[in-house]
């Protein structure tokens, strides 16, 4: 589900069959970091004879999670009054399916004709399916109950926000009661202990949003409640790709709404900066299929690094030209034994991707769909967008992931890939058109032309 940047160029192009693609990630980052490091290795797998556009020309847009089923008022409240501002709520369908919007900036300082990271996005359905051992509510609720005083792998399910001065959202969480993690950790070619974390676990789901910054704007008497980040938490997982001088430049540039900045002016609090998404992994074999299946669209890079107790991979999409986010995924090799793993949880997503998500089916749909990064990438003329969908579309299909296709008419071609992992991606081809309307959150296939079939009714109806 997304919702289309509102400063890109559309380009006319009728395209009824296909695609879209992949693609990730990042600030360039080689972590060479302390002695708990036993080895590093460089990937650079991108071809550029299967790649769409250049290694920057790709951008991470969104970020979404599945929530609870009836719970999206009261993640919208959370997120207004603990993170960032809720830039809207829709309706997608039939008061069955509802998205809430939160707003995140990003800096302009290198480049200002690409959109960028400014949307986190929450889905709550009660119609979309899912098919394993447990249903989306049952692992968001187990996450939940597995609480946040001792360190488990899911805590490392998170996106890593920036703001320069953490004064505001620290005194808010602690005043408002709820529950953080507080930490500290160096941030990469930083000093020691520059870094604070203030990781706040969403309500129904299952995910933290971690609000970083510099250490030095909390007074000593604040900083008495973090703790450096463990081995055990697998500590350089947690440190930020570059320094927090390099994020506080970035962020002098950063671009805010006439909405954005009244809402901080109401509540003191800033807009975050979208700057790490981590997704923990039972085993980085099991991302590797997309992650080359993203270099190979997108001539993103990958750096792999193993610490005593995890192993991390790291995704790069951006150039220091072109600023993006850092996507981490993260493996634990040694820890606490719990009921159910990540690999159960991997293991439940995989079969409702292939249970519910036939290939080049654009009629079908399930819950952990929702659960996804948006990566997407401007198309500008019809040859570029016909050229673009082919080399995208044959790349997806030549691998072995499911995929899900969803032309949404003006808004774009989207595929969604999800064999391997918790998250899936949504790669968005903007600026092409296909025949196809839009989704439709009344019925489970999450389609308009489907739900208008069954019903005869012309339209679907939501937002």
């Amino acid at each position: 589900m997304s919702s289309p940047p509102a400063n890109t160029t559309r380009s006319a192009f009728a395209f009824s069959l296909t695609i879209v693609t992949v693609s990730i990630f990042l600030f360039a980052l080689v972590i060479t970091r302390k002695a708990t490091k036993t080895s590093s290795v460089m990937n650079f797998r991108s071809n550029p004879s299967k790649s769409v556009g250049s290694i920057g020309s790709w951008t991470i847009y969104k970020h979404t999670v599945s929530i609870n089923s009836g719970s999206y008022l009261t993640v919208k409240e959370f997120v207004n009054t603990y993170l960032t501002q809720v830039d809207a709520s829709y309706n997608l369908g039939c008061n069955d399916t509802f998205k809430v919007v939160g707003d995140l900036t990003y800096s302009s300082l290198y480049d200002t004709d690409i959109y960028g990271f400014t949307q986190i996005h929450w889905v709550d359905s009660s119609v979309f399916e899912t098919s394993g051992s447990k249903t989306v509510e049952e692992w968001n609720s187990y996450i939940e109950d597995l609480g946040y005083d001792t360190f488990n792998p899911f805590m490392l399910n998170k996106v890593q926000m920036f703001v320069p001065d953490l004064n505001a959202h620290y005194s808010t969480a602690v005043s408002g009661g709820i529950t953080t993690i507080l930490r500290l950790s160096t941030s990469t070619g930083g000093d020691t202990s520059d870094t604070a974390h203030i990781a706040i676990p969403v309500p129904s789901s299952g995910h933290i949003y971690e609000i970083v910054g510099p250490s030095s704007t909390l007074t000593s008497t604040q900083l008495e409640d973090f703790t450096t980040f463990s081995d055990d938490e697998c500590s350089s997982a947690h440190s930020l790709p570059n320094t927090i001088d390099y994020y506080t430049t970035l962020y002098t540039s950063a671009d805010f709404t006439d909405s954005n900045t009244a809402w901080t002016e109401a509540t003191g609090l800033p807009i975050p900066m979208g700057v790490n998404i981590m997704i923990p992994t039972s085993n980085l074999d099991v991302i590797s299929p997309t992650s080359d299946l993203v270099s190979d669209v997108t001539s993103a890079t990958s750096t792999s690094t193993s610490y005593t107790t995890c192993k991390v991979m790291d995704i790069t999409i951006g150039t220091d030209e072109h600023v993006e986010p850092n996507v981490r995924y993260v493996e634990m090799t040694s820890g606490v034994e719990l009921d159910f793993s990540i690999k159960d949880w991997e293991d439940d997503v995989k079969t409702s991707h292939h249970d519910l998500d036939m290939k080049a089916s654009y009629s079908q749909w399930n819950r952990y769909l929702d659960t996804h990064l948006g990566v997407l990438y401007v198309t500008e003329t019809d040859d570029e967008c016909t050229s673009s969908a082919e080399t995208v579309l044959s790349t997806i299909t030549s691998s072995d992931e499911d995929y899900h296709y969803s032309p949404r008419g003006d808004e774009g071609i989207h595929y969604y890939v999800g064999t391997a992992g918790i998250v899936s991606w949504e790669f968005n081809l903007y600026g092409c058109t296909s025949d196809y309307t839009n989704i439709c959150g009344c019925i489970s296939d999450n389609n308009v032309d489907e739900y208008e079939a069954e019903t005869g009714t012309d339209e679907c109806p939501h937002f």
